[in-house]
């Protein structure tokens, strides 16, 4: 499919086309990768937010960071063995590309850094940086943790080839439309089972968030950005540039405001989705990343965040403090749901869950309770219809068993055999043969009487208990 023109599509960032065209475009645009690159290039440039960044970090002009944005590749240029395509994302201090690799036919996600967008600390910090995320990703080998082929230089450039993920970060993936909190559930599950993962393998995340989370055409959710991960046996966590704030003040590199809360910082961490020991520049595990996670499944069931601030001051306070803000009402979430995201969100690390493991186990459980209650009452409700229907089953073989006497009599002793009986007698022409057959009628009517007493006796003794079936069949004999 051929590209639009530059213009058109700056025209179309600027909101200068007229509706019909501009939706043209967007259509044009939703299925042609090539120009998904420009509008991204266009945007960026623009002040739009047209694309969103694969690797989300701190915004350029920011503090630490330069102002002038990284210089792109060209279409064709190559980086090793790879060659550039369309960059994809970007963030602070790397451009991410989506590259061909010649050697293996296969495309790739390409995350580069430059030297013009290194922090003030300089490019050694930020290849350090890229160095530790592929070695924590090249621990892992699981479907739910991205997939890093290789690193690399390229001149004094540092570069990381990885799995390319063509779908929305998870952030992306909750915005398209309203989940049920058991989609919403669902997927956070994945996530959950990537994190468990690198738990495993000795690792903490410590930067778990919504946009660190690429979901794919496949459905499956795949963590990304491990560089601030580190072991999780380290004793301590400290501050890489100053110590804890105090209590109102910013030391945040991304600069103060609600928009900072979302970005990486030099705390360590996004200090939204940060916990308090990250706050506090304690030392960290695998429950840091619990709590993190929580912050996140929180804002997606709810459609806010657990700790209501307006700086990151304000922020630090709700977190330290365990201010957790209540429930909106307008989203249906169940109460048992709500139980276990708020113990993973307690203050101290003891008091969530000892593992993920245990977390994603009752998450997993709560989205099938229901389903149990449901089978157990269906469940119920069959045992009663089918003992409803056993007992009937049986009574109708006692019915049968014990049907009155008199009905058994049909045809044997009834008003037409009797009618018969005198008539036979009658057709003798004796004398007296009228009176002989009313004498024998007699003594039968008087049997049968008997005979049909008896036998509903010894049914209706069956049904008191005071007989067996047993000892009632012999005496139907």
């Amino acid at each position: 499919m051929p590209c639009l023109s530059e213009n058109t599509v700056q025209r179309f960032v600027e909101g200068q086309l007229a509706d019909e065209a501009a939706a043209a475009v967007e259509q044009h645009v939703d299925e042609c990768p090539e120009c998904r690159g420009v509008l991204a290039d266009l945007g960026r440039a623009l002040g739009a937010d047209a694309v969103a960044a694969q690797d989300p970090g701190p915004a350029a002009g920011a503090p630490g960071v330069a102002d002038e944005p990284a210089p792109r590749l060209a279409r064709g240029a190559s980086v090793g063995r790879y060659i550039v395509i369309d960059p994809i994302g970007a963030g602070g201090m790397s451009v991410v590309y989506a590259a061909y690799d010649a050697e293996l036919d296969r495309k790739v996600a390409l995350k580069l850094v430059h030297p013009g967008a290194a922090p003030a600390a300089g490019l050694p910090e930020v290849q350090a940086r890229l160095a530790r995320e592929a070695q924590a990703l090249a621990r892992l080998s699981h479907p739910n943790v991205i997939t890093v082929y290789e690193v690399g230089t390229r001149g004094d450039e540092i570069f990381l080839a990885m799995e390319l993920v063509e779908g929305p970060t998870l952030a992306g993936w909750l915005a398209e439309r309203l989940r049920t909190w058991r989609a919403t559930v669902r997927m956070f599950l994945q996530a959950g089972a990537g994190l468990a993962a690198a738990h495993a393998a000795g690792l903490v995340h410590r930067d778990f968030k919504p946009h660190n989370v690429l979901v794919g055409p496949d459905g499956r959710a795949r963590i990304l950005d491990f560089g601030l991960a580190q072991p999780a046996a380290a004793p301590r966590d400290r501050p890489e540039r100053r110590a804890a704030p105090a209590d109102g003040a910013e030391d945040y590199r991304a600069g103060a405001g609600a928009a900072a809360l979302t970005r990486t910082g030099a705390r360590l961490g996004t200090p939204a989705y940060m916990a308090p020991e990250q706050h506090r520049g304690e030392a960290v595990d695998a429950r840091t990343d619990q709590f993190s996670f929580c912050v996140a499944l929180f804002e997606a069931l709810h459609g806010v965040r657990p700790f209501d601030a307006g700086d990151a001051g304000d922020l630090r306070r709700a977190v330290t403090e365990g201010q957790l803000r209540a429930p909106p009402r307008d989203r249906r979430v169940p109460a048992r749901l709500r139980r276990i995201v708020r113990r993973g969100l307690n203050v101290r690390p003891e008091d969530r869950y000892p593992t993920m493991d245990a977390l994603l186990a009752d998450l997993t459980r709560a989205t099938r309770a229901r389903w149990w209650k449901a089978a157990a009452a269906v469940a119920a409700a069959a045992l009663v219809a089918g003992t409803a229907l056993a007992g009937r089953a049986h009574w109708q073989r006692q019915e049968s068993a014990c049907l009155r006497a008199e009905t058994r009599l049909v045809g044997v002793w009834d008003p037409e055999r009797q009618r018969r009986g005198r008539a036979a007698f009658v057709a003798t022409g004796l004398d007296g043969a009228a009176a002989a057959w009313a004498q024998s009628a007699a003594r039968l009517d008087a049997y049968t009487r008997a005979w049909a007493a008896a036998r509903d006796e010894a049914c209706a003794a069956t049904r008191r208990g005071t007989q067996s079936e047993e000892v009632r069949d012999l005496r139907l004999e």
